[in-house]
């Protein structure tokens, strides 16, 4: 660390699990709040679920 301060190098303190600085979370609570909304039982809705998964993989 003493090193690393010498050189003028700092390191940035990352924390462990952030959902604000994960982009990948947010996509994800998207995904299922939009599949609870519009597939509340899911029986029959596989496919449907995995075209509008595409879709939303494509448009992003």
């Amino acid at each position: 660390m003493e090193e690393m301060r010498q050189r003028l190098m700092l390191p940035i303190f990352w924390p462990s699990n952030s959902p604000d600085l994960n982009p990948t979370d947010a996509v994800w609570d998207r995904m299922k709040d939009y599949i609870q909304r519009h597939y509340p039982n899911l029986s029959g809705g596989n496919q449907r679920i995995q075209s509008n998964l595409r879709r939303i993989v494509r448009d992003t």
